[in-house]
């Protein structure tokens, strides 16, 4: 069911997508996998506080999930949680280029911007290596 909200999803039908993820929900059909897809199809939809409650129904959290939950407090306005969630995905990640960059633009909205630099550097660093492979 899963599957098939996304395909619904990349076709336009969001609403049927909508409707999809919540039956697999409901089943329970890969609970984590669905929550994150779901919490996905909410931010791309303009509606990141919705996401946040289901991100934390994960278990455990992955970085992946953490990750999603950092970008949906950051879309909600909530520069300090989604630090806090970023970080957390981080320690578990470190290579995570896309935390990084969300990580530091959540810094320098709470004014600690040379912290968000470091993060900013290190996101380079991390780049560089991966594409010198």
């Amino acid at each position: 069911e899963c599957s098939i909200a996304q395909s619904l999803e990349a076709l336009g039908e969001n609403a049927a997508s909508e409707l999809s993820y919540r039956a697999a929900l409901t089943r329970g059909d890969y609970a984590n996998e669905t929550r994150l897809a779901y919490a996905r199809f909410l931010i791309r939809q303009g509606r990141a506080a919705e996401a946040i409650t289901l991100l934390q129904a994960v278990t455990p959290a992955n970085p992946d999930s953490l990750f999603e939950l950092g970008r949906a407090f950051w879309e909600s306005g909530k520069p300090a949680e989604a630090r806090a969630q970023l970080e957390r995905s981080l320690a578990l990640d470190h290579r995570n280029v896309t935390a990084r960059l969300l990580l530091a633009k959540a810094l320098r909205r709470l004014g600690l911007v040379d912290e968000a630099l470091k993060q900013e550097q290190m996101a380079k660093e991390i780049q560089g290596s991966m594409t010198s492979r």
